[in-house]
């Protein structure tokens, strides 16, 4: 089995975020790895006009109100600008993880094609592998879809 020491997890304020945050945070807990928390502020956001001062402080305060179950889990939060898939991997190479988890929204046709899938260029790109937790509506356990690259 491979070595799992460090785990990033980039969250968005989506449910299937959240999902992926709970399931890296168990995946961290059972391999005794750090979990890495990203956030990253679309470029697009930011676009709109200046944003307020320190901004990027508060996100990260509010980042940081995600707990894992486990109190004596080791959890880094990042905030970063820029494209999404980008900032991902940027991250992922500058903190040496051994595996990305990420959410998937599901879209599909047009808006898939108009929006791009932050997670398919990263499975596509990463260098680690990368797993992709689909947020369930029932009260099954989350599919899990595991990638390498």
């Amino acid at each position: 089995m491979l070595p799992i020491k460090k785990i990033l997890v980039p969250v968005d304020r989506s449910e299937s975020s959240q999902h992926a945050f709970q399931f890296a945070a168990s995946l961290a807990q059972e391999h005794d790895a750090e979990l890495i928390v990203l956030y990253v502020v679309p470029l697009v956001a930011v676009m709109y006009g200046p944003p307020p001062k320190n901004y990027l402080d508060h996100l990260l305060q509010e980042l940081c109100l995600m707990k894992p179950s486990d109190p004596d889990a080791r959890v880094q939060y990042k905030v970063a600008e820029g494209d999404p898939a980008a900032a991902i991997l940027n991250a992922a190479r500058e903190t040496k993880c051994d595996l990305i988890v990420m959410g998937t929204h599901g879209r599909t046709g047009l808006s898939r094609f108009l929006m791009g899938s932050v997670a398919e260029q990263v499975v596509r790109m990463a260098p680690c592998l990368v797993m992709t937790v689909r947020n369930q509506v029932l009260t099954e356990a989350p599919a899990v879809v595991a990638h390498s690259c």
